[in-house]
């Protein structure tokens, strides 16, 4: 089946699992908050047999000429994976992402209670090389991620039940229904564990991350601004996710790395507004 087809038929599954578990008066607006991601199932490889350009995570990073490392505060960030958009278009129903070049994201974990950060990079450019002797941060400061084969596939997603309930008035148990019964449920069907995808909505671990991006979009006063912050979390899209793949690589207590980006920057491709945040149990 074509990645459309496919789309359909995944779509028509999770409609049926809306309707075998949501309460009856919740069903018709999950249905209308289902949103199209693409999954990615990630191989390990050795990095020499990914082509120059492909998908891949881990490994070393393939740019441009004259391309400079990304850093904060002097010290290197450290990539986590390299997205070749005209692989994953076919994949992109909504026409979001743009349709060539590579997306490569670089991170910084600096553990608990202090600032993660991260970088997104666009290079729109075909003459791309595989950057010799990448730096590798101080052991403790970033776990390595071994090189993987990308493969892409068609998911449908639903939102973070922070923000379901904010606009459903959900209840504690339909809560709990909406959590177990039909996100993991959903994640378990389409095999999407580990969670990597890109598009869709996001998994939080903690706090939902949409929310935490427009939290520090509007300088961290929730108690000022919480209506406001919960309209404009809507906004913000998932870029990316990129989850902890046992046996080969765990952050912190299997934790999860976000990019998100507001739908109006991702439509201007202003890739330097992306929020990172990192997030475990």
């Amino acid at each position: 089946m074509t990645p459309t087809e496919t789309f359909a038929q995944k779509r028509a599954e999770a409609v049926e699992l809306i309707r075998a578990h949501a309460p009856a008066r919740l069903q018709d607006s999950l249905i209308e908050l289902l949103r199209p991601a693409i999954a990615l199932t990630a191989t390990r490889a050795n990095d020499e047999e990914i082509p120059v350009g492909a998908s891949k995570f881990g490994g070393a990073p393939d740019v441009p000429e004259g391309f400079e490392w990304p850093s904060w505060n002097d010290k290197p960030l450290g990539f986590l994976a390299q997205i070749n958009l005209e692989e994953v278009a076919a994949f992109d129903v909504e026409n979001l992402l743009p349709r060539s070049g590579n997306f490569a994201f670089f991170h910084r974990w600096n553990g608990f209670f202090h600032k993660d950060v991260g970088q997104l990079v666009w290079f729109n450019d075909e003459n791309l090389n595989r950057f010799p002797d990448p730096p590798r941060q101080k052991q403790g400061e970033h776990n390595f991620i071994p090189s993987c084969h990308i493969q892409a596939r068609p998911q449908w997603t639903l939102p973070e039940s922070q923000l379901v309930d904010e606009s459903l008035e959900m209840d504690d148990e339909e809560c709990e229904i909406y959590i177990e019964d039909l996100q993991i449920v959903l994640a378990e069907e389409t095999g999407d564990l580990p969670a990597h995808r890109m598009l869709g909505y996001p998994i939080s671990i903690q706090d939902g991350v949409q929310l935490g991006a427009e939290f520090e979009r509007q300088g961290g006063r929730w108690h000022e601004n919480r209506q406001n912050i919960e309209r404009e979390a809507h906004n913000w899209r998932l870029l990316f996710q990129m989850d902890s793949q046992q046996p080969d690589w765990i952050w912190g207590d299997l934790g999860k790395a976000y990019f998100l980006i507001r739908d109006e920057d991702l439509a201007a491709r202003r890739f330097d507004q992306t929020f990172f945040e990192f997030q475990c149990h």
